[in-house]
This record gives structure tokens, sequence and C-alpha cells, in this order.
């Protein structure tokens, strides 16, 4: 039975005839009439008895009639959220990203976004290392942010400007306490960087090379939330986003920009095509709002 003719089974129920019942729903008694016999057809038994006085139903029509009141139910309800959905009363936004992007800038594009839907609940995921945009690809997200820049047609990219990374070392390093550190004087400071072949750790090996300085690498770590404490402790310095280099300062680390400045860009990506309304509004936040801070 479909929904349809659920709602024709109906209204013959609730007017006593197919005459009236077809009125209500503006159609025609001969296309009513035929949307009955085949429901009849369909499910072997008769659902009326037919009588002079018009139509009463059988035994079988009495058994469907709870049936047919929760399917038009259930759809009454798909209708509701559907809307609920489109008009962001509810529904949920997920979003890939790598751990160290989650401080800055996302939770600053989180939170205005919950202001303006804060029926929405966001869902935050980890990005898979060194797979870009797999979450993405295989719908276990709606939108990534991302380091890198998506290069297929399947995929949308939205530039969010650059992002400055800092240098970042226990006091006893002897920086200098103001101005920045030129890449040439850490030619001889033990520092700690990520995996090679990740994207932050080929952007920092060709800054180096671009300098002629040949980093002394005394750790390597997987995911990037890991090195700062080692900093704290005085392993070594290391070169990192401003988020973590905010908290690395109030623990009283030193922080300080590099010469040259060492920039990553940042990139929201999805997939290209139909847009579901949630991830239509945080577009719309972030094109309304302005920069993230310490993004420029």
């Amino acid at each position: 039975m479909d929904v349809r003719r659920a709602e024709h089974f109906l209204a013959v129920v609730k007017h006593g005839g197919v005459t009236r019942a077809a009125s209500a729903l503006y159609l025609s008694q001969p296309s009513l009439s035929l949307s009955i016999r085949s429901l009849e057809r369909d499910l072997g038994m008769d659902l009326f008895v037919r009588s002079g006085r018009g139509l009463v139903l059988s035994e079988s029509g009495r058994s469907l009639v709870p049936a047919a009141e929760r399917l038009l139910e259930s759809v009454a309800d798909a209708g509701r959220v559907m809307n609920d959905v489109r008009s962001l009363r509810t529904g949920t936004l997920t979003i890939a990203v790598a751990a160290d992007l989650v401080d800055d800038p996302l939770a600053t594009m989180i939170g205005r976004f919950r202001q303006a839907h804060p029926g929405v609940v966001v869902e935050i995921v980890d990005s898979a290392a060194g797979a870009p945009f797999r979450a993405l690809q295989t719908g276990h997200c709606d939108v990534e942010l991302s380091t890198e820049q998506a290069e297929t047609r399947a995929l949308t990219c939205h530039s969010l400007g650059t992002q400055r990374l800092l240098l970042v070392a226990a006091a006893g390093f002897g920086f200098p306490d103001s101005g920045a550190v030129p890449l040439t004087g850490l030619a001889s400071v033990p520092m700690i960087f990520t995996l090679p072949g990740t994207p932050e750790r080929v952007r920092l090996d060709a800054e180096f090379t671009r300098c002629g300085v040949s980093p002394v690498v005394v750790c390597e770590c997987g995911p990037r939330e890991m090195i700062w404490p080692l900093v704290l402790d005085g392993v070594g310095a290391a070169i990192l986003p401003p988020g973590m280099a905010a908290a690395a300062a109030e623990q009283g680390l030193t922080v300080r920009d590099t010469a040259p400045p060492i920039e990553r860009r940042l990139f929201l990506v999805h997939r290209a095509g139909p847009r579901s309304p949630a991830l239509e509004a945080l577009l719309a936040v972030i094109a309304a709002g302005d920069e993230p801070p310490r993004v420029r």
C-alpha cells in the first residue's frame, strides 16, 4: 500500500462513500473507485462491503485502518522533520578537520554558526592523516577544513586566507624578547617537527631549504598537538599554529614570528553539487563575518 492509495482509502472511510471522498480529494469518482479496486486487488481482499446506501468497511478494511493511519502519520512526520531541517530548526552539520585547526579558526566559525542557528548540532570528526578529503568523498562529513587545496571537479574549494605559524620555545633557548627570529638563526637550535611527508613537515622543510638551513631535528611527532608539551619541557623549539602558540604562551613559553614568515593557506572544502541547508548557512556565516582571529 503506497501513500496515495492509503490516503484514498482513508478518505472513503471518513466520508462514507466514494462520491463525497472524491469531492474532498478533488478527484473524479471513477479515478477514486479505480484506486480502491486496485488496492483491494493488490491486497487480495475486499476492504468494503457494497450496500445500497454506499460502502461499509469489511472486517479486513477495519483491520487496515490503523496501518493506513500510521503510514500517513509517518509521512507527515517525515515532512515536518524535513521542513525543520530546511528551516535550520534542527539538523546536523559534520565537519572534518585536523586537530590543530580546531582552536583556530574552526572554533570561531562554529561559535558564529551556533549563534545564528542554535538548533543545528555540529559534529567534528578528525580528518584522515595523510589522506585529505577522504571523509568528504566517502560521505562521512559535509565539509572539511583543510590546509590543502582540492584539485578535483568533484569538490568545491573556498579560500579562507592564510595563517601565520609561530616559533615556540622554552625560555632557556635565549631568543630575543621581541622581534622576529630569522630562520637562519635556527641552524643550531634543536627542533621538534611533525613526521616526514606530512603537509606541515613538507612546508617547513621547503622554508628551511629556501633559507639554506639544515635544521637539527631532535624529535618527530605524529599529531601536532603532541609537540608543544615537549617544547614546554625544553626538548626543543617548534613552529606551531597560532592557537597552539597562544596556549604555549600562557604556560610561559617564548612565542615569536619568524623571518621570513611561515604561512599556510586555509580552505573550506565540500562536495560539488547541491548543498544542505546547514552547509549553505555555514558558508553564509563565514562570508558575513570578519576574518577569524589570527588568520590573515
